[in-house]
């Protein structure tokens, strides 16, 4: 459902599906194999490395906890090789964000990757391992696997932690602030759109509808903390609650989650 949601807003994600015989399968397609060429049986293979080995680091370091990469070197990375590298890295923010709302703690070095193809051409990959852990409160941690900002921990991060990223990626503070705003205003119906075709495909009530409702009051949670700043920053309070006003626009977000 995670993988449906993000591809629903934009954000290029390997395609899966809910395949019934037995029982429902979750069927992912794959993103790194293309037709064969004229005249040969076999399909050809593109290149993928994911973040760890391209940045030559071992599986064990796949969490920037255990001394893996961070948002901010994964950035340089792609910028360095991707062949669109403003797109890529734009690609590759969307991700974070998309993971701290829906609570994906497991959006480690190994669950990003790049394309290979020929010509020399690098890509970022589809993203490919999408999950929320927020069924799993006792088991899980919300703790992310590379920190914004000061923090892992998902429900501490706040305004000057992705202001603090944006500057360690070089990238405009509003731009990625632009970026927040619109994902947290899209997803409520992206999330709802998504329980209505997991359900359509007959996956189980009990786990898609409390899943979804988790996911649209989490979104609600994250985008609430950003706006909100520290009581003993009242001049940041004020400068954020009028910068995220003026790009929302149209209906309110609290609107928005109400209907949902």
């Amino acid at each position: 459902m995670c993988q449906e949601i993000a591809a629903r807003l934009g954000i290029p994600s390997a395609k899966s599906f809910v395949l019934a015989l037995d029982q429902p399968y979750i069927v992912v397609e794959r993103y790194d194999r293309l037709p064969p060429p004229p005249r040969s049986p076999f399909v050809q293979r593109i290149h993928q490395e994911d973040m760890c080995q391209a940045l030559n680091l071992m599986p064990t370091k796949k969490y920037q906890e255990d001394g893996g990469p961070g948002i901010a070197q994964i950035v340089t990375l792609i910028r360095r090789v991707s062949t669109e590298p403003d797109v890529d890295v734009e690609r590759f923010l969307k991700a974070n964000i998309f993971n701290w709302l829906i609570g994906g703690t497991d959006a480690h070095a190994k669950n990003y990757s790049l394309l290979i193809g020929s010509g020399d051409e690098v890509r970022l990959a589809p993203l490919y391992d999408l999950s929320s852990q927020l069924p799993y409160p006792e088991l899980i941690p919300q703790r992310l696997a590379m920190k914004i900002g000061e923090h892992y921990e998902i429900s501490r991060v706040d305004l000057e932690d992705w202001q603090k990223t944006a500057r360690a990626c070089a990238v405009e503070e509003a731009g990625v602030i632009t970026m927040i705003t619109e994902m947290a205003e899209a997803i409520p119906d992206e999330i709802a759109a998504a329980r209505d075709q997991a359900l359509a495909d007959g996956l189980s009530e009990d786990i898609v509808v409390p899943l979804a409702r988790q996911l649209t009051q989490h979104t609600h949670a994250r985008f609430e903390s950003i706006t909100t700043a520290r009581a003993n920053r009242p001049d940041q309070r004020t400068a954020a609650v009028a910068l995220f006003r003026s790009l929302r626009g149209g209906r309110g977000y609290h609107q928005r989650v109400r209907e949902r």
